[in-house]
């Protein structure tokens, strides 16, 4: 609940702590696509 609060605050860092929290996301799914592409 915290997190989503400061995902759609105001508050100055909101780009980078946005970045920092879908980074993993798009980490993963461009982990698994490599995956099944190369098998």
């Amino acid at each position: 609940m915290a997190l989503g609060l400061l995902l759609t605050s105001r508050i100055v860092g909101r780009g980078y702590l946005r970045s920092v929290v879908f980074f993993p996301v798009l980490v993963s799914t461009v982990g698994v696509g490599i995956t099944f592409r190369c098998s």
